[in-house]
């Protein structure tokens, strides 16, 4: 580090580790224990969320002029969410953690403008390219 531009990012006491380490540990158990609590007050009234979303929902007439991006694959079937539903989890749906708890949902991702959809859309590309080749 002896480079015009190097900053220190961080310092501590090796000594310390081990209290770091503790206190990671009790904010990862809190963090837990507030989604699980919070998971299950959803499950609870699932039902009356689902409806409720639905009641709200616009009809497809008020999407007018958003827009999407899709690899020209899939250019047959621009309004699928099937891609929301892929393990692991997309934006909304975390993964196969407990299926039974966090049930998978289909999703549309539409953005208010082609320059947000395009950015969406190339960003999730080139993630995808470095994780997966």
């Amino acid at each position: 580090m002896n480079g015009e531009h190097d900053e220190v990012l961080d310092s501590g006491l090796i000594a310390d580790i081990p209290k770091f380490r503790e206190l990671f540990e009790e904010k990862a158990q809190f963090h837990w224990q507030f989604y699980s609590e919070l998971a299950l007050l959803r499950s609870k009234i699932y039902d009356k969320l689902k409806s409720s979303l639905l009641e709200r929902a616009a009809p497809f007439s008020d999407l007018a002029g958003w827009q999407r991006a899709v690899k020209y694959k899939y250019s047959l079937s621009p309004l699928s969410t099937k891609g929301s539903l892929a393990d692991p989890g997309g934006r909304f749906n975390i993964g196969a953690i407990d299926p039974a708890r966090f049930p998978f949902f289909p999703a549309l991702y539409l953005a208010s403008d082609k320059k947000t959809a395009l950015h969406v859309f190339l960003t999730f590309l080139t993630l995808s390219l470095a994780h997966f080749g």
